[in-house]
């Protein structure tokens, strides 16, 4: 009996000194890694379902992971990127940021910048990069967060391009074609514009039926206005059928016969064939005018003048007016 007493003894003094220790650390061990299991899921599946493209590269810029957004984005399959530099995305050396974050991993960084992204298809997108650099004892890598903003640029870039260009025929507008010769005469260049106004364009609407198809001959009066001129001059829409060129003083006349001569040949739109003569009026600077406002008040005189006069050819601003061409 008391053998078996002290035998029982002993057990119980091994179960708590030794064997229950060890159960409970291994019961431990295991709630732990299967807690540690449950958070790398959440995270994989947070890292797949993010909104934007996220990619993973590790301390020497080669891709490691990739989530379904940035394969969308990229055309590329995880195959395609697996291992590969970041420079098949990013193949310019002035994206300067990601550039600091790698080649100095004893610098912390989150960087924000704009950069310009090379999908498989040979394609440019413009993109929001969050680049955002993660330690661990033996490694350094990077996340990279990636917004597609191709469609908020080019939205940006219509805005400001409309700011200075007619919508309808995209050449320089009234906005711009005065700041260009605000700036001439600030550089006391000598130079001429020609105001130019097409005689019954009205006709045009009434004959063929509503404003579409006056529209679509103004932007082939804008386009052959660009072919006559042949890089020469300046040529814009100021609004209607009112049209400015702008030249070098000593081309003003051999440019202004052209454009008249040019128009001698009909204009054919969607099969619908007009002849449309057009009056011209011009004046130059620092000769006939002392400012912007005064230059195109002198050519808008001289082509009124024109016009009273039955049209189809040219004048200068106090000058008596040119045969029809």
């Amino acid at each position: 009996m008391a053998a078996r007493l002290l035998l029982k003894s002993r057990w119980k003094s091994f179960l708590q000194k030794k064997a229950l220790p060890i159960v409970t650390t291994s019961l431990g061990l295991l709630w732990y890694l299967s807690k540690l299991k449950d958070s790398l899921s959440t995270y994989q599946h947070l890292y797949e379902q993010y909104p934007d493209a996220m990619i993973s590269i590790d301390g020497k810029g080669r891709i490691v992971a990739v989530n379904q957004h940035a394969l969308h984005t990229t055309q590329y399959t995880k195959e395609d990127l697996q291992g590969k530099s970041i420079y098949t995305l990013f193949p310019f050396k002035k994206v300067s940021s990601m550039e600091e974050c790698l080649l100095n991993p004893k610098t912390d960084c989150i960087r924000k910048i704009e950069a310009r992204m090379l999908t498989k298809q040979a394609n440019y997108k413009d993109v929001h990069l969050s680049i955002v650099k993660l330690h661990n004892q033996r490694d350094i890598s990077f996340h990279l967060i990636i917004e597609d903003i191709t469609d908020k640029k080019r939205q940006e870039e219509h805005i400001k391009f409309l700011a200075y260009h007619d919508e309808l025929t995209s050449l320089p507008n009234r906005r711009i074609l005065t700041m260009l010769v605000e700036y001439m005469i600030k550089k006391e260049k000598s130079f001429s514009v020609m105001l130019i106004d097409f005689d019954g364009f009205k006709q045009i609407n009434d004959r063929f039926g509503g404003h579409f198809v006056g529209d679509q001959f103004l932007m082939a009066i804008g386009n052959r206005l660009i072919e006559i001129t042949e890089g020469r001059a300046v040529v814009g829409r100021l609004g209607g059928d009112e049209f400015l060129v702008v030249f070098h003083e000593s081309e003003c006349n051999e440019l202004a016969k052209r454009i008249m001569e040019g128009f001698h040949e009909p204009l054919t739109v969607d099969k619908t064939s007009a002849v449309l003569t057009a009056s011209g009026g011009i004046a130059s600077y620092p000769n006939k005018a002392r400012n912007s406002k005064e230059l195109l008040e002198h050519a808008d005189t001289a082509m009124y003048q024109m016009k009273r006069n039955g049209g189809n050819g040219y004048r200068h601003y106090s000058n008596k007016p040119q045969k029809k061409n």
